[in-house]
Order: C-alpha cells, then structure tokens, then sequence
C-alpha cells in the first residue's frame, strides 16, 4: 500500500510541498531540500514496492541511466536513497524540479500540434525547462 505525504510531511532531508503525480511505479512530489534550500521532484517507489527485488532494481537502474545523461532538457538526478517512515522504508529518487505545464494537457493536443510541440520540447532551443509555458 502507498502512503499518501501530505504537504509537511518529511522523508530524509526533504519537505512535502504537494503532489504531482502519480504512476505504476509510485508518485512523484515537489519538495523543499531543506539542507540545499532548493525545489526538487521526488520520484517516491512505497515501501511495498521497494520489497520487490525487481522493482527495486528497475527503480536504481532508472536512476542511474537518467544521471548517466548530461542534456538541458534531461532533469538531473541528486541523490537515491531510502528513509524509514511509519509507513516502512520507501527508496526515492531526488532530482530536478522542472516548472511548466503538464505532458498529458499536450496529449489533448491535435496531432499536429503534438508534433512541432514535441519537437520543440526536444530541441535545445525550447525554453521549457526554464518555466516558460507551451502555448
């Protein structure tokens, strides 16, 4: 079972602020790294899950491939630990905090659009990773 961290709440280092997604492989919060005094998104696999050997070792060979990458439109990835809580010993994954709109509002996108949107997310170019929002 997934805890659910409400805003406050803490894992390790970091402070809850709210959640932003989730997926087959956990949630993904924005937090407050309070040693570093910066935003990061914590990818958070639940304790029940981290009990799964294979989970545990798709979840750290994610992590490593994404820091193994150096790209402005890659987030980079900080730390991959554990930290024990009420709820058991959920491994998470800190990594860069990336401010814009959501993948799933260009999926409601025309086909069209999808595309030169994609292509502009992917160049080096797009100024998404900085905040600005997709129009």
């Amino acid at each position: 079972m997934s805890p659910n961290f409400s805003p406050g709440a803490r894992l390790g280092r970091y402070e809850i602020k709210n959640q932003l997604g989730a997926g087959g492989m956990g949630e993904v919060y924005l937090a407050q790294d309070t040693k570093l005094d910066r935003k990061v998104a914590l990818k958070i696999l639940p304790a029940d899950l981290a009990a799964n050997q294979d989970r545990m070792r798709r979840f750290v060979q994610e992590a490593k491939a994404a820091a193994a990458l150096n790209h402005p439109n890659i987030a980079h990835i900080y730390e991959v630990g554990e930290a024990e809580i009420e709820f058991g010993v959920p491994m998470f994954a800190g990594c860069d905090h990336v401010p814009g709109c959501e993948m799933r509002s260009i999926q409601r996108l025309p086909y069209s659009d999808k595309v030169q949107t994609k292509k502009f997310l992917a160049s080096d170019e797009s100024s998404y990773c900085s905040g600005a929002p997709v129009s």
